[in-house]
This record gives structure tokens, sequence and C-alpha cells, in this order.
């Protein structure tokens, strides 16, 4: 995964370099190319990591039998992800109010996620009390 790492950063090193000239010369195309770049190396770096996440995802319904828990938290992991994406691309072209309101979208999403886990985790506890 190093190699893969340092290829990844040297192709962003190169587009940096490649948007900073567009845009000095051609600023109506800056946003297109950085969202094109980010796309681009946020699927492959997402490539790369999904045989990982599938194999967590198998050990951890071997060892409980339960998925709902460990979607859950790849949702969370991902809607993270693309709130901080969309709130960085914002704030690179001077969007500061916008960014946080992407951003606290994406906190709002994850909250509505997390509450039937939150309701299970406080009805066992409640179980294990005897309330």
């Amino acid at each position: 995964m190093i190699g893969e790492f340092l290829k990844i950063s040297a192709i962003v090193i190169i587009l940096l370099g490649i948007c900073i000239l567009f845009k000095s010369y051609r600023p109506e195309y800056n946003f297109l190319l950085t969202v094109s770049v980010s796309a681009v190396i946020a699927t492959v770096v997402l490539v790369k990591v999904y045989p990982s996440v599938k194999i967590l995802e198998n050990m951890y319904y071997i060892s409980s039998g339960n998925r709902n828990s460990f979607t859950v938290v790849i949702k969370a992991l991902v809607i993270s992800y693309i709130s901080g994406f969309c709130g960085d691309t914002c704030r690179d072209f001077g969007q500061t109010a916008l960014a946080q309101k992407v951003e606290f979208a994406g906190r709002c999403a994850i909250f509505v996620l997390t509450v039937p886990v939150l309701t299970t985790v406080l009805e066992t506890a409640m179980g294990f009390v005897g309330v």
C-alpha cells in the first residue's frame, strides 16, 4: 500500500501543478479539473481499500452474525469522507459558509444513521440493569 500511496501522491503533485497553470490561464476550467482529479483519486483509493473492508465485514459477520452495526460504521465513515471532501472543495474556491453547511449536513446524517444503534445499546444496557 505504501507504493500505491507514493504513486497517488506523485499524481496529486503533478495535477496540482496543472491546476495552478489552469487557474492562471483558464480559470473557468479550474473548478472542473479540481473536482475531476479529486474524484479520480478518491475512486482509486476506494478500489484499493474495498477488499480490506470486505475482509473486515466477513470477519465481523462470522464473529457476531449481525451486519447492521458494521454497515452503520461503514456508512458513517463514507458520509464523513464525502462531507469532508465537499467541504474542502468549497473552501478551496472561497465558499466557507457553504463548506460549513455541507459538513453540518454530514454530521446530522451520521447522527440520524446512528440513532438505531444507540437505541439498541441503551435497550441492552437497561436489560442488564433490569429497568
